[in-house]
């Protein structure tokens, strides 16, 4: 097993991650690479369903020793191990708190998270403490901060400018952000996919706005993928 770290996800993620840890990080995109077994696969995308399962089946048989980070604020964890053999070297995250380079990430994992997968993760990253949460989706940033981007799209139909909605937000809820800035971060399509998995298991009202769903559309995303 090679000292090497290969990440799948947004290409600002490569150098936030490098930061965190003295292994080396080789950026795979969205295509996995056949080489030396990593020391640790960081799946940090959300969608669409079927590509990141079918890439995480290809992993996990191309890699059936490596520990495997996956984002599960679309796809449950507990959904995500089904897709492959040994199931209990994965790990769900919430890849929006690694993408701000948070202090604190949260991690869904087994009973009382496991030690073997909180000393590996320790060990491997420097600047990052890690927090077990529920398996659920959203996770938890994700599930605060995109249905406050819906919400804000039902303004911007509106009339109501960017500037005046993330200001009521900011001043009105404390936030370092407004909601229309972290679809700057986060991309508006990848709020959707967030929207779209609250929407099948917590109803109509996360249902993505129009807006979103428009913007899905035209960035070739499947709203019902």
């Amino acid at each position: 097993m090679s000292d090497m770290i290969a990440v799948f996800g947004p290409g600002t993620l490569g150098p936030i991650i490098q930061r965190h840890t003295s292994k080396e990080v080789h950026f795979w995109g969205n295509d996995p690479q056949q080489g030396p077994d990593p020391l640790l696969i960081i799946d940090a995308t959300l969608g669409p369903v079927p590509i990141k399962r079918d890439r995480l089946r290809w992993v996990a048989e191309q890699y059936p020793q490596t520990l495997i980070l996956t984002a599960s604020s679309t796809v449950l964890l507990a959904t995500q191990r089904r897709w492959i053999t040994n199931p209990e070297r994965m790990i769900g995250f919430d890849p929006w708190l690694m993408q701000i380079d948070a202090r604190v990430l949260t991690v869904a994992d087994d009973g009382e998270w496991r030690l073997f997968h909180r000393e590996m993760l320790s060990q491997i990253f420097s600047g990052w403490q890690w927090q077990k949460i529920a398996d659920q989706v959203g996770a938890v940033f994700a599930r605060v901060i995109a249905p406050l981007v819906n919400e804000s799209m039902a303004y911007v139909s509106m009339g109501i400018t960017h500037e005046d909605i993330n200001q009521a937000v900011k001043l009105g809820l404390n936030h370092p952000k407004g909601p229309l800035q972290w679809t700057e971060v986060f991309g508006i399509s990848q709020v959707g996919l967030v929207l779209q998995a609250m929407h099948r298991g917590m109803g109509e009202r996360f249902l993505p706005h129009p807006l979103i769903q428009r913007q899905m559309a035209e960035e070739g995303v499947n709203l019902d993928a």
